[in-house]
């Protein structure tokens, strides 16, 4: 006899696990976009500041859902293991992202920043010798004060990146034409550029400037700056180009 699809506890677990983080999220003001397909991260959180508007960046979340919780009876940390792929994958990730591990027996969630917990216990996907490995996240619940200590790590990567202010100009790429000076935040300071040029690589033309210890950011079309170090027996000629 065929029988129709079944829904099975598993299915349910994970939407009950979504549901209940994406009511958290939403209650301090954000949103949260699941991902359609699952390469290392289940859904986006975007932030907002106090005055409701929307904050450069995302926040990423992977997120598990079990009935069958692994405690650690000495520490009450939550243990729980990762695949080297996924290490590969948040490990080269820029902004945030964050293991969420729900526990539907008991409806509550536990998460860990991951890069940061990568970078504290020397986890590399280099270094690693197995398929997976266990990491351990702290025994405390998610809840509202969580989402935010998560938005403050988000602005944190941005102000290292170095945000944009935009003095003059339009939107990325420029021609050479109405490339003008600009203004930018680099670790917690704004600085002046002293110095300011244009780049034409592969038909675009790029803004660059210099912060006065010398090291150089160039915007390539986003919302913020990066610092480029010089890349010699590059293809195109350019001694620090971004081809490479």
């Amino acid at each position: 006899m065929t029988t129709r699809k079944t829904r099975t506890r598993k299915h349910v677990i994970a939407d009950v696990s979504l549901h209940y983080l994406a009511y958290i999220v939403v209650s301090c003001s954000h949103t949260v976009e699941p991902t359609r397909t699952d390469y290392g991260y289940d859904l986006s959180i975007f932030a907002f500041d106090t005055a409701g508007q929307y904050e450069n960046g995302n926040i990423f979340v992977q997120l598990e859902a079990t009935d069958s919780l692994r405690v650690d009876r000495r520490t009450g940390e939550i243990k729980f293991r990762i695949s080297k792929c996924d290490v590969l994958t948040w490990e080269g990730e820029p902004f945030p992202a964050y293991l969420v591990v729900f526990d539907a027996a008991h409806g509550k969630a536990y998460a860990v920043y991951l890069q940061r917990y990568f970078a504290d216990s020397g986890i590399s996907s280099i270094t690693m010798k197995r398929a997976s490995i266990a990491v351990r996240l702290s025994d405390r619940n998610v809840e509202t004060a969580t989402i935010e200590s998560w938005r403050v790590d988000k602005n944190a990567v941005l102000t290292q990146m170095g945000a944009i202010t935009r003095v003059e100009g339009d939107n990325f790429p420029a021609t050479r034409e109405n490339v003008t000076r600009i203004r930018f935040r680099a670790n917690g300071a704004t600085w002046e550029p002293r110095d300011f040029s244009t780049l034409q690589h592969r038909g675009r033309y790029y803004r660059t400037a210099y912060r006065f210890d010398g090291a150089e950011y160039r915007s390539d079309g986003s919302d913020h700056l990066r610092q480029y170090r010089s890349t010699p027996n590059c293809e195109c000629g350019y001694h620090d180009c971004i081809c490479v």
